[in-house]
């Protein structure tokens, strides 16, 4: 910590450096952009897939499970990992290979325990899946090493394990049953919550 102000005054000398007075011009960094790397809306052609008859509300689901996945995965890849798209061939690193993998494998069914409904998280699904699997989705070999791979498959199981807890995650134990949640908290006063 005693380099703590230091830093800090670094990190605002570049912002304003870069963007001052405009500050509104930061663009975001987040997971989303992670997806869209290359410039490919990944998560709109997802969304385009799924058919009319999936509602908002579990569109949103089937969102938050892919991202809480996805992040949960995202932990640094290490110098010698790539990923190789199989949807266009091109080959990302570090956090942006990381959101193309987890989307991918997500789209594969990788993570759900349903072969009719791909498109979800669940804990039996994650219980499933292996570091071996999870090495292949990720297209772990000798020539290319991704760093920590034990510790996300371990997260990984660690997750289906909290998805047990109904209250928060439902009777199915997916991550997108926090939708319901949100949706009775926004409801609440803070009264209510007090």
């Amino acid at each position: 910590m005693t380099k703590f102000q230091d830093t800090a005054a670094y990190v605002v000398s570049i912002i304003k450096r870069d963007y001052a007075p405009d500050y509104r011009s930061i663009p975001p960094h987040g997971r989303w952009q992670h997806f869209e790397v290359g410039g490919r809306p990944r998560i709109d052609q997802l969304l385009a897939t799924w058919p009319l008859s999936v509602d908002n509300q579990e569109r949103t689901r089937r969102l938050l499970d892919l991202f809480l996945v996805s992040v949960l995965l995202d932990a640094g890849a290490g110098p010698g990992w790539s990923y190789k798209s199989k949807e266009s061939g091109k080959v990302y690193r570090r956090s942006e290979g990381l959101a193309v993998a987890s989307l991918e494998m997500f789209r594969t069914g990788m993570f759900s325990s349903d072969p009719d409904q791909p498109f979800q998280v669940d804990p039996v699904g994650l219980k499933r899946l292996n570091e071996q699997q999870l090495a292949k989705g990720l297209q772990v070999s000798e020539s290319n090493p991704i760093a920590g791979l034990e510790g996300r498959a371990g997260l990984l199981s660690r997750l289906a394990d909290a998805l047990g807890n109904e209250e928060y995650f439902g009777a199915t134990g997916r991550p997108g049953n926090m939708l319901g949640l949100s949706v009775l908290f926004a409801r609440l006063s803070g009264t209510d919550i007090l």
